[in-house]
This record gives C-alpha cells, sequence and structure tokens, in this order.
C-alpha cells in the first residue's frame, strides 16, 4: 500500500493530488512530498493532476504524473548544511575576532601597539582557515600547522627550525587553537627570542604519550642560542592567550619556563576520538 505524505502528515485519499483534480475538475499542478510503501521505504516526488472530462463539463477521472525527486532534495538538504556550518563557522570566527580586539586594547600601549599584533594575529587565524579550507574543514596535520607557523621566520636553509614527531591529524577546532598557539610562539621568538639572532634556534617536537586519563598529545617548543630570556611577574597577552587557549578550548595544561638559554612551552592535550593518528 502506497501513503503520501506532505512533511510529517499523511494525506488522506481525498487530499491526495490525484483525487483533488478528480473531484475539483482542477489540475494540481507540482505538489511536492513523499511516497511510502508498507514497509517504510520511501522517495520525494513531485506530482501534477490533471481532471479527465466527458464529452460534457462532467469529470469523469483523472491522470497523474509522479516523478522521482529524490537526488534534488537530497542535494538540498547537503547545501543547507553546507549553509548552517558556513554560518556557524562565520559565528566562531567573528566571536574570536571580538574576544582579540577587546582584550588586546586593554594591554596595548599605543594604537601601533595594538594594530601591529592585531593584523599578526588575524594572519595566523587566516593561514589555519586555509590550511582547513583544503581539507574541506575535515581538520590539518600538526606538521602543517607548525610549517604555516614558521615558515615566515625560517632561514633558506631551515637551520634555525627543526621539527620532529609522527603524523598527527588534529580536528578542525582543535588545529585552529593549536595553529594561534604556535604563531604566538612564534611571533614571540622573533621579536624578543631565539628567531631574533642569527646564531638562535628552535626545536618543535611532539608526541602521544600514556596519561591517566588515556592518550595525551605532548608538543614541545624549545629556544636556544636565544637573546636572555627574562620571566615577568606580570604574564603579557601572548602568555596568557596561550595558557587559556590550552586549558579551556583543548582541555590540557601549557607550562612555560623562561630559562636563560631560552624559552622553553610544553603544552599537553588529550588525544580525542575526533582527532586521528596517521601511521
Amino acid at each position: 500500500m502506497l501513503r503520501l505524505f506532505e512533511g510529517d502528515t499523511e494525506l488522506t485519499r481525498d487530499a491526495q493530488p490525484i483525487e483533488r483534480a478528480k473531484r475539483t475538475g482542477q489540475p494540481v499542478s507540482g505538489w511536492q512530498g513523499r511516497l511510502e510503501n508498507g514497509i517504510g521505504q520511501s522517495v520525494h516526488v513531485m506530482i501534477s493532476a490533471t481532471p479527465l472530462f466527458r464529452d460534457g463539463p462532467a469529470v469523469r477521472g483523472a491522470i497523474a504524473a509522479i516523478v522521482d525527486i529524490t537526488p534534488h532534495k537530497q542535494a538540498e538538504e547537503h547545501q543547507q548544511l553546507l549553509l548552517d556550518e558556513l554560518q556557524h563557522r562565520v559565528k566562531n570566527i567573528l566571536a574570536t575576532v571580538s574576544s582579540l580586539a577587546t582584550r588586546m586594547s586593554r594591554s596595548s600601549q599605543t594604537v601601533q601597539d595594538f594594530h601591529a599584533a592585531f593584523i599578526s594575529r588575524i594572519g595566523a587565524m587566516g593561514r589555519v582557515h586555509d590550511l582547513l579550507v583544503s581539507t574541506a574543514w575535515n581538520g590539518a596535520s600538526l606538521r602543517s600547522l607548525v610549517a604555516a607557523a614558521v615558515e615566515p621566520f625560517k632561514e633558506t636553509s631551515g637551520g634555525n627550525v627543526r621539527v620532529s614527531g609522527p603524523e598527527l591529524t588534529l580536528a578542525s577546532d582543535p588545529a585552529a587553537t593549536i595553529g594561534m598557539i604556535l604563531n604566538e610562539l612564534a611571533t614571540n621568538a622573533t621579536k624578543y627570542g631565539a628567531l631574533s639572532v642569527a646564531e638562535g634556534q628552535v626545536d618543535v617536537a611532539w608526541g602521544i604519550i600514556q596519561g591517566t586519563a588515556g592518550e595525551t598529545v605532548q608538543l614541545t617548543w624549545i629556544e636556544r642560542n636565544g637573546l636572555p630570556v627574562r620571566s615577568n611577574n606580570s604574564p603579557g597577552f601572548g602568555t596568557g592567550l596561550i595558557t587559556r587557549s590550552v586549558e579551556y578550548e583543548l582541555h590540557g595544561s601549557a607550562s612555560l619556563t623562561f630559562a636563560e638559554e631560552g624559552l622553553r612551552c610544553t603544552i599537553e592535550f588529550p588525544l580525542l576520538r575526533h582527532q586521528q593518528i596517521r601511521n
């Protein structure tokens, strides 16, 4: 037995297009709904019904054309899903930019300081989003995130930055967070640390360690041969951004050690199910 549905409501026999055309003598054009069989299988259909007349004005029946529009409806649903996802991501980006602007305006000494730092961080967001767009927002490898952060500051030979670690793909949200953190570390190293002098070197390494709560990603940023680093009793915006981002967005921890030979930053966060390791 075939049943017709408009939305979630099943049509009575009299409300069905072919019965309406036969009863009213008026054509029914382009009705859309679902046609379901007796075992719950259904397709999206478009039905147009036309009344049939006797020699006079009396209606003797009706005929209908039924077109399967399931692929069209599936494409519409997919398009709406993409639009909803885009709206969600745009809102998140705008919220992040607004939060950055608010917090940075409080810590910047001059408009020029604010402008330079703000543009730098927006650029970092753009580079990370480029990586995520290239994978249709299915995530980004940690190696590519590190490369995007340090590429502007590497020597031609690449000798001032050493990178090591297994292939590890992060989901889009943690990837965006890690990208911002790495950009913060690279920017600070260029201004005040190992990347500000010719002899300086940065080692970036990561791996998976077994913690009490399961597998954990451990990322280290170690600077050597740079300018002397002094710990500040009043952490700046960048330091706060790193620690807060790891704690609240990655549900992990970050420690920064201001050693004489250079900054050492260790970040740990849980390897969640939506993060994958590639062999």
